[in-house]
């Protein structure tokens, strides 16, 4: 007996650790669509810095356009082998870019676009919610889509410290601006899931400061997670935070493709990934 892969859809493709969950997701032959400002830098990406080969990127559907615009983000939402349904997930890695410092006491490092992340998911549930106005509503299984976006450490719901002291001068001051602007998104996702508006649940993964170069494998990846919406009855006890300093974007995106993705039991879970 068969199972039938479920089709990703990854919004922020480009970044670090988006990028490494749809090389994962291709190497091992998914179906996804993915929307791009420039598609050529995506391709060139994946099969440069990932070593995808060209012809594995038959599974993969670019859509050119922008987060911020409901009419691309419709595209991307709709799955590739089943175009009368929604993809059965949905991958953000959407961040903020061209890092600076600013002339401000309580946000010295801006970003290009302060409101981003915020602004890109709640694009996202709009074209659903357009999309079900057109009748197209549902995965081809019958259910709606689970949303994972990559977030940031800081106020967990449990009241449990998820991040380091040493590093609250780097999330709650440095990069106050990010911050923010993912806490923002985080309260779109957990709003849209209680209202079942456009996602069947969500996935919030949390990582530590992020570093580039080379995998170290899930070996080294440690994860804790809470609930995102607490206090409803019935469910597993929480396991809790894990506490780091820093984590692999390559190492988090293998992550997300392989505990998320492919074995699934994450939904409703705030997750924080740390070496």
């Amino acid at each position: 007996m068969t199972t039938t892969k479920p089709t990703l859809a990854f919004f922020g493709a480009t970044g670090g650790c988006a990028a490494a969950a749809l090389s994962a997701a291709l190497r091992d032959n998914y179906t996804a669509t993915a929307l791009a400002r420039t598609p050529d830098k995506l391709r060139t990406l994946l099969t440069t810095t990932h070593s995808i080969p060209s012809s594995t990127l038959a599974t993969l559907t670019i859509h050119t356009g922008n987060v911020r615009n409901v009419s691309d983000v419709k595209k991307a939402l709709i799955s590739p082998t089943s175009p009368t349904h929604l993809v059965d997930t949905i991958i953000s890695g959407i961040g903020g870019g061209n890092a600076h410092f600013q002339a401000s006491l309580w946000k010295p490092v801006g970003i290009d676009d302060p409101h981003i992340c915020e602004t890109g998911v709640a694009t996202m549930l709009a074209a659903l919610a357009s999309l079900a106005d057109e009748g197209i509503s549902t995965t081809a299984s019958g259910a709606k889509p689970l949303l994972v976006a990559i977030s940031t450490p800081g106020g967990c719901e449990s009241g449990q410290r998820d991040l380091l002291v040493l590093l609250w001068p780097v999330f709650y001051w440095l990069l106050a601006e990010p911050y923010m602007d993912k806490k923002a998104m985080e309260r779109l996702i957990f709003s849209a899931a209680e209202e079942g508006s456009g996602i069947s649940d969500f996935v919030v993964i949390r990582p530590s400061l992020l570093m580039d170069g080379p995998a170290r494998g899930l070996e080294m990846v440690r994860a804790g997670w809470v609930w995102g919406i607490p206090g409803v009855e019935g469910r597993e006890e929480e396991q809790g935070p894990t506490l780091g300093c820093t984590v692999g974007r390559a190492d988090v995106g293998e992550w997300i493709f392989q505990e998320v993705v492919r074995k699934g039991g994450w939904a409703g879970k705030c997750v924080t990934l740390n070496w």
